[in-house]
């Protein structure tokens, strides 16, 4: 099915035209997105490995849950959909507190040699919950694997105090079964196997979720 962008300005604003996705990132047009990431009260963040189909950073760790929003669709209502899709979680219905991020983030991946100049406005969201990863039912064409990181681990990869860390939980999809059997997977990770982001957006977001479970619920953006 072909995937349409709603096209918009550089703060996010519809500009009335709608694009379709090659298109759109051919010719490096602004467009939206919502991110979700998804936290415990254990003081722990999930992430995916993005599969290695993907046109943008196949393999690579990313937020737990992330798409593009449909013509029409609000950034809630495309994060709500995708946390459906991707993960098999009704977050509508799941017990949980969601945080919004004022604004979006600016996010620029380019490839010449892919023809892929990727421009978008990620509207950025937080879900405290008990969600752990075994109860997740991954979208096999997007998600290689899923896994759960202690957030402190995450903020001193991203601020240089450590140069590895292990994931704490994982599953993966073992592509020698034809049923798509989950196994468990735990592996050493560095920055350079997360998206690549000039502004240490994970880092952020870790510093964000540890903020959250200290209480605040108040930020400026991120």
């Amino acid at each position: 099915m072909t995937e349409f962008f709603e096209i918009t300005d550089h703060l996010g604003k519809p500009t009335g035209s709608k694009k379709e996705r090659g298109e759109a990132h051919r010719n490096g047009d602004w467009h939206r997105s919502s991110h979700l990431h998804l936290i415990h009260p254990d003081h722990r963040i999930i992430f995916q490995q993005r599969s290695d189909k993907k046109d943008i950073g196949p393999n690579l760790a990313d937020v737990a849950v992330g798409g593009h929003l449909s013509p029409g669709e609000s950034p809630e209502e495309a994060i709500r959909r995708e946390t459906l899709e991707e993960i098999g979680i009704d977050i509508n219905h799941y017990p949980g507190e969601w945080i919004p991020i004022p604004g979006y983030r600016v996010a620029i991946h380019e490839f010449p040699e892919k023809n892929i100049m990727d421009h978008e406005l990620q509207k950025i969201s937080f879900f405290l919950s008990d969600l752990r990863i075994e109860q997740l039912t991954l979208q096999r064409e997007e998600i290689f694997a899923i896994m759960e990181f202690h957030i402190p681990d995450i903020l001193d990869l991203f601020l240089g105090k450590k140069e590895t860390i292990i994931n704490s939980e994982g599953r993966y999809f073992d592509h020698n079964e034809h049923h798509a059997k989950l196994k468990p997977y735990i592996r050493a990770w560095t920055k350079n196997d997360f998206i690549p982001a000039a502004d240490h957006y994970f880092g952020k977001a870790a510093f964000i979720a540890q903020s959250i479970l200290r209480g605040q619920r108040i930020f400026p953006g991120i």
